[in-house]
């Protein structure tokens, strides 16, 4: 356990008048006591706990079927809310047909996009990016995040380059 004394120069009416204040850091329950010994428990920022993060530069290539690029566990998490960012490099070799790419929560599509190449070239490679949140109401599990894609015909080929999916607590 770490002990910290500060003078106490507030003006906070939460925080007694007192010459000093004590913090104590202990087993992840911070908290002060003042003069009397009263705990006065302390609110910890909890944006960025909780960061995870997968990537992967690996050439994937599908057609017609879905090819999952890359999953993103999570350790098991606290209530709260939560950022899920995904970025994507990939191409199409045909400007008819798009690529469907899926982003999955525990299995379930949390959101689809149908991208369309501007250029048949599979030099001309595009880049995505996009985020969303997700609010975990039961705590103490663990979840998984996934990004799959394919061609929307099977007679062409859709790759994927780059991929990465980013995971963090907001609130």
């Amino acid at each position: 356990m770490s002990v910290t004394t500060y003078s106490n120069n507030t003006t906070d009416p939460d925080v007694p008048s007192t010459d000093k204040v004590k913090f104590y850091f202990k087993d992840d329950n911070p908290h002060w006591r003042d003069d009397t010994g009263a705990v006065h428990n302390l609110s910890i920022p909890v944006f960025g706990q909780n960061f995870k993060e997968e990537s992967n530069d690996t050439e994937m290539s599908a057609t017609g079927s879905y090819v999952t690029a890359i999953t993103l566990t999570t350790d098991e998490l606290p209530v709260g809310r939560y950022r899920i960012g995904q970025s994507i490099c990939w191409n199409m070799n045909t400007t008819s047909y798009n690529i469907i790419v899926e982003m999955l929560v525990d299995g379930v599509v949390a959101e689809s996009l149908a991208m369309e190449s501007k250029d048949a070239n599979s030099d001309i490679r595009n880049y995505n990016t996009g985020y969303g949140y997700m609010d975990v109401n039961n705590g103490g599990s663990t979840h998984t995040i996934s990004i799959r894609f394919k061609s929307e015909s099977s007679s062409y080929t859709a790759r994927m380059y780059h991929k990465s999916i980013e995971f963090w607590r907001v609130s």
